[in-house]
């Protein structure tokens, strides 16, 4: 065994020295060279970002509701019944399921729910002023196939949730702070997979209603 254990560290000593920086090596290595941040954003904190969002969501085919947080429930049921929406899941810590089922809608439970059954899926959602994309972050909170999965998906934004650029969208470095996934969505699903033609809703919602809350 000892033998063994003799020719596995000879070896390792040999690929150490093959591959490694001489032992005793003091200096550092060169850090990349610095990028000013005029360069590298797009967008600036100092913009009217709500604004900006709005109208670089509308491009990409994806429709904004402005509103104070006091009209939210109601927009949010003309939008349900615009589309036609009666099976729905609310993952929203924005509004009341309770106000969603009084008027009439089959609010399920996110959490125990088949989404594939579902007519609309309702999550809360930041922004990307920069492209006019949602920032879907999944956790114990929040499901991600709510954003991905029904035709219809409404995200319900504040504007103080609105980063200027994905440089300031991440979260904490932490490892233990991260979401259990984060999705950037830019407007509704499509494909142009076949023959080059663009279709709309193949792999997920055909429309994206944002409810952009003062």
């Amino acid at each position: 065994m000892s033998s063994e254990t003799d020719n596995l560290q000879s070896m390792l000593t040999r690929i150490r020295a093959a591959l490694g920086p001489p032992e005793g090596r003091t200096d550092a290595p060169p850090l990349l060279p610095g990028v000013d941040e005029a360069v590298m954003r797009i967008s600036s904190a100092d913009a009217d970002l709500p604004g900006l969002f709005t109208r670089r969501a509308t491009k990409l085919g994806m429709t904004v509701h402005r509103c104070q947080q006091q009209q939210v429930t109601q927009i949010v049921l003309e939008i349900l019944q615009s589309r036609q929406s009666r099976r729905i899941a609310n993952a929203s810590a924005h509004l009341d399921s309770a106000a969603l089922t009084a008027a009439g809608h089959e609010c399920l439970d996110w959490r125990t729910c088949d989404p594939f059954t579902l007519d609309a899926g309702i999550s809360d959602a930041d922004g990307l002023a920069e492209s006019g994309s949602l920032i879907c972050r999944a956790g114990p909170d929040q499901s991600r196939a709510i954003s991905l999965v029904p035709p219809l998906h409404i995200a319900l934004l504040r504007q103080q949730d609105i980063a200027p650029d994905l440089l300031d969208c991440w979260p904490s470095p932490l490892p233990g702070e991260l979401p259990s996934s984060l999705s950037i969505i830019s407007g509704p699903s499509k494909t142009a997979d076949i023959e080059g033609q663009l279709v709309k809703g193949v792999h997920g919602p055909a429309a994206v209603e944002i409810v952009l809350i003062a």
